[in-house]
């Protein structure tokens, strides 16, 4: 698979875009659940300038130890700034309800591989939440999905099912927004747009704006996207 810094700007300039957003909605506290912290790459391109707060998890102990000298840990992320920094799986620690009673506005999910058991685990139970969420993610699944058959995917086996292989291994654009839409709108997230970005061989980056609307149905419903 090929590394996913080979797309650092495409990566880094879709983080930067959402901020920017934010910030000229008025929001002034930045909070990131960054599911995948590695060497810190992103928070000191991009979080760093913003002084955002928030959550770091990673499960190897000298890449955390690296997280925690990187960024102020001294206050949590309340409103007065700061840290939070942990190691562990990301997908356990999210499932057993890390970090559920902060409002994030940013779920970064840069993982080395397939992005879903993260961002599945996120949605599955209540979160404290604010009007907005944007979500934003490297997804190695469309390269892993070259080398294994779709049906042996367990996240694709139900789009396999229903629309077949050949249409999966074709289209897996069109089927993450779909996927993305049906776990996002059973927490009831509203996907606002969809922002999907590949070139041929290499890990995609897509982009999310969600927004929290209490009566949504959990169907998949029409969503504004751009493909790039």
């Amino acid at each position: 698979m090929p590394k996913d810094n080979q797309t650092l700007a495409v990566k880094l300039n879709q983080r930067r875009l959402i901020l920017k957003e934010l910030l000229a909605s008025g929001e002034r506290e930045i909070r990131v659940l960054e599911c995948y912290g590695g060497f810190g790459f992103i928070y000191g391109r991009v979080y760093r300038g913003v002084r955002a707060t928030g959550l770091v998890l990673e499960y190897n102990h000298a890449k955390a130890k690296h997280l925690a000298s990187q960024r102020d840990t001294d206050r949590g992320p309340d409103g007065k700034g700061g840290w939070i920094v942990v190691q562990a799986r990301t997908e356990m620690a999210i499932g057993a309800g890390i970090g559920k009673w902060i409002p994030f506005n940013i779920l970064d999910c840069d993982p080395h591989g397939s992005p879903w058991d993260a961002i599945g685990a996120y949605f599955k139970k209540p979160r404290a939440h604010g009007p907005v969420l944007y979500v934003v993610v490297t997804d190695g699944l469309p390269v892993l999905k070259t080398k294994v058959e779709p049906s042996r995917i367990n996240v694709l086996m139900p789009y396999v099912r229903k629309y077949g292989e050949m249409t999966v291994r074709a289209n897996y654009a069109a089927i993450a927004k779909e996927l993305f839409i049906d776990m996002a709108s059973k927490a009831h997230w509203r996907c606002e747009n969809f922002d999907f970005q590949q070139r041929p061989n290499e890990v995609a980056h897509w982009s999310a704006k969600l927004t929290w609307d209490p009566t949504l149905n959990p169907v998949t419903a029409p969503v504004k996207e751009k493909k790039r």
